[in-house]
């Protein structure tokens, strides 16, 4: 055996990787599923706060700010918190279970043999550009909040 190739895992470290594999990806998929009824519970505080006048003096407007920030904290704090966890699931996919699992390697590739394609790189794309559209879609709405809130006259 060459010094610079790996030995194969054993069979203990596959299953362990498998595990480890399985948790984690129900775990990011979990967390997808919060994320998107977080992100639905905060359109429904911005689009509340269009309707009320103000309590006690502060404008509805103000209410709004404080959910955008919410909103882009909540989106960047779902990315950052999910790279690791991708990083890991792709790295036990990678270099654990595809290589030394042919059934599973089957079942993972199966739809790119299918249909005749090369086998793309394992990405995770919807949890890696949710984020990223849903603040593309809240710097939208602040934005025409902001544009409706100043070009209204004042009373």
């Amino acid at each position: 055996m060459n010094t610079c190739q790996k030995a194969a895992p054993a069979r203990d470290e596959i299953l362990l990787a498998w595990d480890i594999h399985k948790d984690a990806d129900h775990l990011l998929h979990n967390r997808l599923n919060a994320f998107l009824v977080v992100q639905a519970l905060m359109f429904g505080a911005f689009f509340v706060a269009v309707q009320i006048s103000g309590n006690g003096g502060i404008p509805a407007f103000l209410y709004q700010g404080v959910v955008f920030v919410a909103s882009i904290v909540i989106c960047v704090g779902y990315w950052w918190l999910s790279q690791r966890m991708i990083r890991g699931i792709l790295h036990l996919k990678e270099n654990y279970l595809l290589p030394h699992l042919p059934v599973y390697e089957g079942y993972y590739r199966s739809l790119d043999q299918e249909k005749g394609r090369s086998v793309a790189r394992l990405r995770y794309p919807i949890h890696q550009f949710a984020p990223w559209l849903f603040m593309a879609v809240w710097f939208v709405l602040m934005g025409l909040s902001t544009y409706f809130h100043f070009s209204e006259p004042s009373p």
